[in-house]
């Protein structure tokens, strides 16, 4: 069971898409025939997927089912496509959704070179956080990840009510 319940936001014939009470609107699930994707939109923009939990549903000569990106050595043969569904995509997909979904974790919209530049969505720490925090006030060389390089465009609490750690994020505060 989800931590934080889904909501359809939208249904067509061939997919559809959800959100989570109490998660950023920002994160939104494309539900298809072949694929789970987690998406990043902001102000109408695709800015980034989080991830995804595809299957390529095939039938074995033993009539059992199985993924066929899935390299041979690592496949898992199940009794129905949907034991396969449930099993590959919608149990990691509920795994994922509950572990990120936490009050730690921040959604952080970063942008390189720019309006029109390359954009960037990742769920983040509050320790990987701290870096970033470093890389601005100090300027360490050290901390050269391509995540502290790109300009922050957007620092949110995961849960839709959840805002930074002033004490702790106050120069990422001011930057965005």
């Amino acid at each position: 069971m989800f931590n934080y319940p889904p909501l359809i936001t939208k249904s067509r014939k061939n997919h559809f898409i959800l959100q989570f009470q109490g998660i950023t609107p920002c994160i939104s699930c494309l539900f298809q025939n072949w694929e789970i994707m987690v998406w990043v939109h902001y102000k109408g923009d695709c800015w980034d997927g989080l991830c995804g939990f595809d299957a390529s549903v095939r039938r074995s000569s033993k009539d059992q089912y199985y993924c066929a990106l899935c390299f041979p050595e690592y496949r898992k043969y199940y009794s129905s496509r949907q034991e396969l569904w449930v099993k590959h995509s919608f149990e990691p997909f509920l795994e994922w959704a509950n572990e990120t979904f936490v009050s730690t974790n921040y959604l952080c919209l970063s942008q390189y070179g720019g309006d029109g530049g390359s954009t960037s969505a990742r769920i983040v720490t509050e320790s990987e956080l701290a870096v970033k925090t470093e890389h601005l006030e100090t300027g360490n060389k050290n901390q050269d990840g391509f995540f502290c390089k790109m300009e922050t465009i957007l620092l949110t609490g995961i849960l839709a009510n959840t805002s930074l750690n002033k004490n702790h994020h106050a120069n990422l505060q001011t930057r965005i």
